[in-house]
């Protein structure tokens, strides 16, 4: 699947500040020498220009995970996955972050969904690459 995609979305709730672990497992299994990086990182099949979205979801708000937040900058906390994807080929796009989602109402979830899509609807024609540090 990877392989022929131009875009892969990957939607997650964040969980204990990263992936879920069934998620992480997944991923280091598919991402493993030999397919993703058969010796070195210029010689992977995913260094194609192919493009990332982590979608997340949080149960915190936007504040909470600011730099000066409680939880610290979504920036820091997704580097370390970013650079696992950027090392095997893929260009990271900007996150799209619901936050607070357990507290929301059908209609602000609905809402949510449309921003998603919109999102998605313009990484594929202008998409922007996302370089956190």
């Amino acid at each position: 699947i990877i392989l022929n995609s131009d875009l892969t979305i990957i939607q997650f709730p964040l969980y204990w500040f990263s992936v879920p672990g069934l998620l992480k497992l997944y991923w280091e299994q598919v991402l493993e020498p030999g397919f993703a990086y058969p010796g070195k990182f210029t010689q992977s099949p995913l260094n194609t220009g192919r493009k990332i979205l982590f979608s997340i979801t949080t149960q915190s708000s936007e504040q909470d995970f600011s730099a000066a937040g409680v939880n610290g900058s979504i920036e820091s906390i997704l580097y370390p996955l970013t650079v696992a994807f950027r090392f095997v080929g893929f260009n990271i796009l900007k996150p799209f972050v619901a936050y607070n989602v357990t507290d929301k109402d059908e209609q602000s979830i609905k809402h949510i969904i449309k921003n998603l899509q919109d999102k998605i609807s313009s990484e594929i024609t202008e998409p922007e690459i996302w370089l956190p540090v």
